[in-house]
């Protein structure tokens, strides 16, 4: 026997059980139903669900404004609604190039949103993240564990602006002071289907 015929057998069980009229000193009463279990509380991945859908592009030019590399990265949800999912690609002279995979989480013990993941060389980064809806400014400090095993401390700002638009930058705090080192601007191209 499957669970799901079992489950619907209980639950028309317990609907009868609730809503069966009962005798009480000469009176029909109907019992009221158990109180229903609370509504999970609100995902904290809601405040980032903004980036889902379509392809987020860039274009990092040379000194004559020339582009050298497209950057296309594709931000999806995942089916349980619990991750966040992202990949991308670098597109140079017309052939793409997977660079990272990765996703954000909420972690229930630390209270933070947290990213995590890899590229194309082998390196590690894990950081977390905050959203700011005042500013429309989402901050990620985060940690990246080169194929070497050296680390550096980083720091992005991804700045909203409008619905499908946003300015990142990347900060390193060498001297005690986060300095920008690079940054690029972001427009979503959403597909036709």
């Amino acid at each position: 026997m499957t669970l799901k015929p079992v489950l619907s057998v209980a639950m028309v069980a317990i609907l009868v059980a609730v809503m069966v009229p009962t005798q009480t000193s000469g009176r029909t009463m109907v019992e009221q139903p158990v109180a229903a279990k609370p509504a999970s509380a609100a995902n904290p991945l809601e405040a980032i669900a903004w980036m889902k859908g379509g392809t987020w592009v860039a274009e990092m030019k040379d000194n004559d404004g020339n582009v050298t590399t497209r950057v296309e990265t594709r931000i999806r949800g995942s089916e349980n609604a619990h991750l966040i999912k992202f990949t991308t690609v670098f597109v140079e002279h017309n052939h793409p190039q997977l660079q990272y995979e990765g996703v954000y989480l909420y972690n229930p013990q630390s209270k933070q949103i947290e990213f995590y993941y890899s590229d194309s060389d082998g390196d590690f980064t894990r950081g977390h993240a905050v959203f700011s809806g005042v500013t429309r400014t989402l901050t990620q400090d985060f940690d990246i564990v080169h194929a070497n095993g050296q680390a550096e401390t980083l720091r992005s700002l991804v700045v909203r602006d409008g619905e499908d638009a946003y300015n990142w930058n990347v900060m390193s705090n060498k001297t005690g002071e986060w300095k920008e080192i690079f940054h690029l601007r972001y427009v979503r191209e959403r597909s036709e289907s």
